[in-house]
């Protein structure tokens, strides 16, 4: 399968329990939501980054963080089928400062995250 995307792909990830989801974080600020069963337009897209969204993790089966070149770390709740497909900024997080344009992050087992 082809996801054709406009911007730049920064970081790609599978939900861990659903295999037909998958999560992007891109060049154009935001992160990308599909099922993988209709790519003809993504499930869901998460806005709210000023720069490129270049990594992405699930913290859980019904939630997203995602790290930007804006210096910010979103956690998102992932909407689910039945929702008017509505996600929720559950909480942002600042502070650090991005010096090398890329943000990495881990995400343990048990869904708490560490930078």
């Amino acid at each position: 399968m082809t996801i054709d995307s406009k911007a730049n792909v920064c970081s790609v990830k599978f939900h861990p329990l659903f295999s037909n989801f998958i999560a992007f974080g891109s060049a154009d600020h935001h992160v990308h939501y599909y099922d993988l069963r209709n790519l003809k337009e993504p499930f869901h897209i998460f806005r709210g980054h000023r720069k490129a969204a270049s990594y992405v993790k699930f913290t859980s089966s019904n939630e997203i963080v995602s790290a930007s070149t804006d210096s910010t770390l979103k956690l998102w709740s992932i909407p689910d089928s039945s929702s008017s497909q509505v996600s929720v900024n559950l909480k942002s997080f600042v502070g650090h400062t991005n010096e090398k344009n890329f943000v990495g992050l881990s995400v343990n087992s048990t869904g708490k995250f560490s930078l």
